[in-house]
């Protein structure tokens, strides 16, 4: 089995043409299935952080692309996702910066009520993940069936080397787990791809790789500007090659490897199909000191939000 992903060089100035390009690229229809797209966005600990939480300009162009103005259905939904589920907060529209975006763009953030996970049936035997999590297996209803949209930022840190479409889908399936020493991490993680697998009808991840989250090992968290947006119907591949831009294996990453031997995605490079910049993979993108890379230069954050924000009407 072979995944598609693509890697476009993005800038503030060319960010909605970046965006169709690289969902373009990665063979997407602007209509992922005969429903409408649920778009998964990350909403970090407080306000819009760069790098930790979805970004305006991400949706927005996520948005461009998904959505048909002349269309009489149903539009598309954002459905905000927290480090331990569903998010549950009410004023996130503001607060991330979304409000103008799905103003726009005409779309539903989706109600409190309808966040509310409930008890399924899983068809998938997951053992590791039913022993950690303590309300046994729980999903929003609305997902159920769900064409998923992904809309991860890439993070560096320690528990997980690499943060990224994966880590949002287990804040959204298994962010409250019980400790069991006996169950290892990469295992749960493994099983909650299958559970998403299982439980939407489709899901594709769109990376949003213009400002990474890093965290130093003096545990602050540092935005850098890296210029990169990631599309592919594979969102264990995307995840692997945004490994490879921070200079990691993604072999080398247990979760990782663990979801390709269960055929839950592609991380071996040489199964992975990289339409666009191919050439950026044998960049040095200089991360700092005490992260996974090597070099002291980081990118300016500010130039991102002030330019792609200050420029909207």
């Amino acid at each position: 089995m072979r995944s598609v992903v693509s890697l476009v060089e993005a800038s503030p100035e060319t960010i909605h043409g970046d965006y169709r390009r690289a969902l373009e690229l990665a063979g997407l229809e602007s209509r992922p299935s005969a429903s409408s797209p649920v778009l998964l966005a990350r909403t970090g600990e407080s306000g819009f952080q760069p790098g930790f939480s979805s970004s305006p300009w991400q949706l927005d162009g996520v948005l461009d692309f998904f959505q048909h103005p002349d269309s009489d259905g149903p539009g598309a939904l954002l459905f905000p996702v927290g480090g331990v589920g569903p998010d549950r907060a009410e004023t996130l529209a503001k607060e991330k910066g979304w409000g103008l975006v799905l103003e726009k763009q005409h779309c539903k953030l989706v109600p409190l009520p309808e966040r509310q996970p409930k008890p399924v049936r899983v068809t998938v035997p997951l053992p590791a993940l039913g022993a950690v999590l303590p309300a046994g297996f729980v999903v929003p209803p609305l997902l159920m069936g769900a064409a998923g949209v992904l809309l991860p930022t890439p993070e560096l840190n320690r528990d997980w080397q690499l943060a990224g479409s994966v880590a949002l889908l287990t804040g959204l399936l298994a962010g409250k787990t019980k400790k069991n020493k006996m169950v290892p991490r990469s295992e749960i993680i493994a099983e909650v791809v299958g559970l998403a697998q299982d439980i939407f009808d489709s899901l594709i991840s769109v990376m949003d790789a213009t400002v990474w989250g890093v965290y130093r090992e003096d545990g602050q968290a540092h935005p850098m500007v890296r210029n990169i947006v990631l599309a592919g119907r594979d969102p264990v591949a995307v995840d692997a090659v945004a490994a490879r831009l921070a200079g990691l294996d993604p072999r080398r990453i247990p979760w990782l490897q663990l979801c390709a031997d269960r055929g839950l995605g592609v991380v071996d490079p040489e199964k992975i199909v990289i339409k666009g910049r191919k050439d950026l993979l044998g960049l040095d993108f200089q991360f700092p000191e005490g992260t996974f890379g090597s070099g002291p230069q980081r990118g300016s954050v500010f130039s991102w939000p002030g330019r792609v924000l200050g420029a909207r009407e």
